[in-house]
């Protein structure tokens, strides 16, 4: 669907392997916390992890789930890496339950008064 716009996304789970070629030639991938956390604890993988420009967390309150302790670690390599390199990633996170978004967006470093969105019914 965004071919058009000539973007690739690739799909990169315990299944689907993608090589560093193909890796570093998509603009969107699609993975789980888990693969991502391998990837990037890799330091030889380090350049592949530069290439991210915006990292979205679906499903974000999973914080308080068993796969938080994944998405706690993710964020903070994430945060140490623009810190140390300067480079700017944008940090999306999504939830359709999120009673504590305050707190959420703390930990995002989120800027409540310019940064944060929600939406109550």
């Amino acid at each position: 669907r965004l071919s058009p716009l000539n973007m690739t996304v690739k799909e990169l789970t315990g299944d689907m392997q993608l090589s560093r070629n193909e890796l570093e030639e998509t603009q969107m991938i699609v993975t789980t916390p888990e693969k991502w956390d391998v990837i990037t604890r890799k330091s030889s993988d380090m350049s592949l992890s530069m290439l991210v420009k915006l990292l979205i967390i679906d499903e974000v309150h999973l914080l308080n789930d068993d796969r938080g302790p994944v998405i706690e670690a993710l964020v903070a390599r994430t945060l140490r890496q623009v810190e140390s390199t300067q480079s700017m990633i944008r940090i999306v996170g999504l939830s359709a339950t999120l009673p504590n978004y305050l707190e959420v967006a703390q930990f995002l470093r989120v800027n409540p008064e310019s940064g944060l969105f929600f939406f109550d019914s």
